[in-house]
């Protein structure tokens, strides 16, 4: 979007008036950061790699001099300060948001800089031709290695300009991706590619060449010698030495394509998806001064690098006048920061300190931190938004009771968490003459508050998503419409949006109507008084006295009738959702913890959130009614169509954890979701098995080792996103073409044709695929592209929740234009594509931020009871560490051999081959307790699906304040969870 190009000088002044030469900036940061470079992977023997010393984990399982090294380079001329450039003339406007509601493109020189507000626009940089260094960077997780191009290239390159990638892209000579970088190994990134059938590696932070985690880029593939072998499998992957690591590499030449993985580097930045706002806390590393100019800034999340901060904008008092060393206070205090500017000649960018958000460990603080950090808007809606709100008291206008459908005299209901104040969605049925049902589901009608094109509808559709926190929400909407004119709250008229289905008695859709409509519910239920009104129905009791034990019933309606309706809807859902499950649907359930909050708002206790027959009723007919809708806007508006969609499971992904879990005796058939549901229904039928050897005990038909399998099978899944049909149908023919092209081997490069996809129409290219003998059948690329995978649906949306989705906003608007059978205000596919975007990259943020936030009460509680003792199962073998999932948190830990006292660590073997582990304890030490274990000889074997119990404790001697897992002695049964227990 905004473009500048700022041409550095040789000398820079610094903003505190310290004269910086380029070459005295990067001897200074050199001589701090450099002596780390010699780090290395500790030794290991050929077989069984016997461990003599285990670095340390320091920031997320990373290891300080993994840490170090991905920064050794973090010094040169781009440490100067780069100020008074004027914004050159903007490009591009951006449309009220809609157009392309995050659209930051990069095209600039030596400088990436992040505009300080939208309007900053940049001129193109030198086109200069980047050049092709070789790199043959290590890839595992434990290397410490440094390879030559990262020692000698320590800049990045000039960004082609937009022009010349315009070109590129038209030519096939480069891609566009998402990027994304590995959490556990900073140096490593990717990009997937849809017209390679794969991912493309960046090996190296000199590669990703400044962008950011989420960033689209355009990339360009290196050359086939600095390909990589792909490793094996997760049963049989071995851990390479650095010399066969090395010796692979070097190798890549002589295996063939499809035994290598394509490697890549990054031209230039299409869109800046990242908001470049950090959270972090200020370096203690050799002296918090990077140079006489800038103190060093480490971003708390791994992915982002470290920054420079110019010393006139830290606190005055940060450095300690007698130590020189940083403040005991502002240790552990936690500031935001904003990426203004990244010399090409730079591997830190510079920063701009934001606020002081307070102690790391302090729930309001951290909670601080999340809000800046997934850019959650918290400020108040504008008055130009608030002016698009009616004047109330609000009442519903005369004419909508003429062109509405009238229910107010039906029976509606609301089931709903007990605490909800959005109510969005509720529930009708009543018999039918031929002796079936009517069922109605009925949606708040936001779209008659919030208008198309008003500066309301701009704002929402900028939110895009309520946030959910454990302590609060932040609305997407309103909260006088979320909460109040929209919210379907009991005992008052309402508009809605109703979605009919006549039924037979066993829930099969007989026919499907939709219609806008005036409801007045009778009553809120909680999902607890309808899972009541069930428990007693399956118990054969009646619904004397129903009336004392829900909440009370407006109207002309009785509680006895509301419980009724509650099993009529309860019968025909059970089997709605066996013939969903016996079509293919698959459900993987997360665990989702619940928190009871005390006065002041901290956690007191928690629970995991159990799904009940009321909790299933409700998303029944949700499903139904947003494929009801999804299929209307499919057959009306194709090329319009809002629908959101689940892509399969990469197959290499999947088949790995398949095979992983057959190793450990869990068969899994993962061709389709239906065979692995099928496969997940059979092991919860099965008899309990259990394989015994010296010293473990496996239950694989355990409840937590069945939790396990399913996060296991979880990993491999794509994410669900929205997408326009019509723009994602003619993607996936470009694609086709484009691979195509890419694979004519009988055409010289400099000969193959050159499209514009974006002027082509869907027709134009499939006539060219056929052209080449190409044959796609339109109907299979159309299902392809739309078919959500684990509910096994054709054509799926988003349709219920308009009151927290903007996303359902858009179909709301797009089913009353079928409805009257006109799409002159609908917008072009284009732009619903951009929007689709938009609202996949606030949904994701919105979930980051809810999982943190659950992270951040979780750490709390744990820290006043001092831990909690659970059980737990190996998920993963390392040869220096262990992972495991702790099924009652729902989290994944690793457990480093260095951190357990009294481990020989000059005695841990570990089988490449097998991925089996074994320890050796020191005399008179007990031995990790495993779940079954009936003997301590001193020596313990570890492999898959081993079961052992945990200490879990909130570890506040790191920044930022994350969890700590210790495995349990044995025999110490006062830190067992459950003495009791027969073990």
């Amino acid at each position: 979007m905004d473009e500048l190009t700022n041409d550095v000088a040789s000398l820079q002044i610094a903003p505190n008036g310290i004269t910086n030469s380029a070459s005295s900036t990067t001897d200074q940061v050199n001589r701090i950061l450099l002596p780390t470079l010699g780090s290395s992977d500790s030794k290991k023997k050929d077989k069984k790699h016997t461990r003599k010393k285990h670095p340390g984990s320091q920031r997320h399982g990373e290891d300080e001099g993994e840490i170090d090294e991905c920064f050794a380079a973090q010094a040169s001329e781009g440490s100067r300060s780069l100020k008074g450039k004027a914004p050159n003339k903007a490009r591009n406007k951006h449309r009220n948001s809609k157009e392309n509601p995050s659209n930051k493109s990069r095209s600039h020189g030596d400088v990436h800089n992040t505009p300080k507000s939208p309007s900053a626009k940049r001129k193109n940089g030198d086109n200069r031709q980047p050049h092709k260094g070789n790199n043959n960077s290590n890839r595992g997780s434990n290397s410490h290695r440094v390879n030559n191009s990262q020692k000698h290239a320590l800049h990045f390159e000039t960004y082609i300009t937009e022009q010349e990638g315009v070109r590129k892209l038209k030519a096939g000579e480069v891609f566009v991706g998402k990027l994304r970088i590995n959490q556990k190994n900073y140096r490593e990134a990717y990009v997937p590619v849809a017209a390679l059938d794969g991912d493309v590696l960046l090996p190296s932070q000199h590669h990703r060449n400044r962008a950011l985690h989420g960033d689209e880029v355009m990339i360009e593939l290196l050359p086939r010698d600095e390909w990589r072998p792909l490793k094996a499998d997760f049963a049989n992957a071995m851990i390479l030495t650095e010399t066969e690591e090395r010796q692979l590499t070097d190798d890549a030449k002589e295996y063939p394509s499809e035994f290598l993985r394509k490697t890549g580097r990054v031209l230039r930045i299409e869109r800046e998806v990242h908001n470049r706002i950090v959270i972090g806390v200020f370096m203690p590393l050799n002296g918090p001064r990077v140079d006489q100019g800038h103190f060093g800034f480490r971003p708390l999340d791994t992915k982002v690098p470290r920054l420079m901060i110019p010393v006139d904008t830290a606190p005055t008092d940060l450095i300690n006048a007698d130590s020189k060393e940083l403040t005991e206070k502002y240790k552990t205090q936690l500031f935001s920061a904003k990426i203004r500017e990244w010399h090409k000649k730079s591997m830190m960018a510079i920063g701009e300190l934001g606020e002081n958000l307070g102690e790391n460990g302090d729930v309001d603080a951290e909670t601080k931190a999340l809000l800046v950090q997934y850019a959650v808007e918290t400020a108040p809606f504008s008055d130009e938004a608030i002016a698009c709100l009616p004047p109330t008291p609000w009442s519903i206008p005369a004419e909508e009771y003429e062109t509405r459908t009238d229910l107010r005299h039906e029976r509606v209901f609301t089931i709903d968490p007990a605490t909800a104040m959005d109510l969005d969605d509720a529930l009708s049925i009543k018999r039918s003459d031929d002796g079936g049902f009517i069922v109605g589901v009925h949606i708040a009608d936001v779209t008659f508050f919030v208008k198309a094109d008003t500066a309301l509808d701009a704002e929402a559709e900028r939110r895009a998503t309520t946030v959910y926190l454990v302590q609060r929400n932040y609305p997407m909407l309103p909260r006088l419409l979320c909460e109040q004119l929209c919210s379907l709250n009991p005992g008052v008229e309402r508009l809605a949006f109703s979605v009919f289905w006549r039924m037979d008695v066993h829930g099969k859709v007989l026919d499907t109507w939709f219609a806008r409509s005036i409801i007045k519910s009778c009553i809120k239920m909680s999902y607890e008084d309808a899972q009541l009104c069930i428990s007693k129905d399956a118990a054969g009791n009646t619904f004397e006295g129903i009336a004392a034990e829900i909440p009370e019933v407006s109207g002309d309606h009785t509680a006895m009738e509301c419980a009724e309706d509650v099993i009529l809807l309860n019968n025909l859902a059970l089997q709605m959702r066996k013939r969903r499950f016996n079509n293919g649907s698959l459900k993987l359930d997360n665990v989702k913890l619940m928190f009871r909050l005390d006065e002041s708002g901290l956690p007191e206790d928690f629970r995991t959130y159990e799904q009940k027959d009321s909790n299933r009723l409700v998303e029944e007919f949700m499903l139904l009614a947003n494929c009801s809708v999804a299929r209307q806007l499919h057959d009306k508006l194709p090329s319009h169509a809002f629908l959101r969609r689940q892509l399969g499971p990469d197959e290499k992904q999947i088949s790995k954890a398949v095979a992983a879990l057959a190793a450990c005796g869990v068969v899994i058939e993962g061709r389709s979701s239906a065979k692995i549901h099928e496969s997940l229904m059979r092991m919860a039928k099965e008899e309990i098995r259990k394989k015994e050897t010296k010293q473990v005990t496996y239950d694989l038909n355990n409840e937590a080792a069945k939790k396990t399998v399913v996060q296991f099978l979880t990993k491999p899944m794509k994410l669900a996103e929205y997408i326009c049909e019509g723009a994602a149908v003619k993607k996936a023919y470009a694609v086709e073409l484009q691979k195509a092209v890419i694979l004519d081997k009988n055409t010289p490069q400099e000969d193959k044709p050159v499209y514009d996809f974006d002027e082509m129409t869907v027709d134009e290219i499939k006539e060219l695929l056929e052209n080449r003998g190409e044959k796609m059948h339109h109907n299979e690329v159309v299902m392809n592209t739309t078919r959500h995978y684990a509910l096994a649906m054709p054509l799926y949306t988003h349709f219920t929740s308009p009151i927290r989705r903007y996303a359902d906003v858009v179909v709301h608007r797009m089913l009353w234009s079928t409805l009257i059978q006109s799409s002159e205000k609908l917008r072009s596919p284009a732009v619903l594509a951009n929007i689709a975007k938009h609202c996949n990259e606030q949904k994701q943020a919105s979930k980051s931020a809810q999982e943190q936030s659950d992270k951040i009460f979780l750490c709390s509680l744990l820290r006043v009871r001092g831990g909690m003792r659970k059980e737990a199962v190996v998920v993963g073998v390392l040869d220096a560490a262990f992972d495991v999932y702790i099924p009652d948190f729902g989290i994944e830990q690793r457990v480093h051999f260095d951190k357990l006292d009294g481990l020989r660590e000059d005695l841990v073997n570990f089988s490449k081959q097998s991925k089996v582990l074994e320890l050796h304890w020191g005399p008179n030490v007990p031995a990790i307790h495993f779940i079954g274990m009936t003997e301590d000889t001193g020596v313990q074997t570890i492999h898959m699906f081993s079961r052992i119990y945990v200490l879990v404790e909130s570890d506040n001697t790191i920044v930022p304040v994350t969890l700590k897992v210790t495995p349990v002695r044995y025999k110490d049964e006062s830190s067992i969870a459950n003495p009791s227990l027969e073990l």
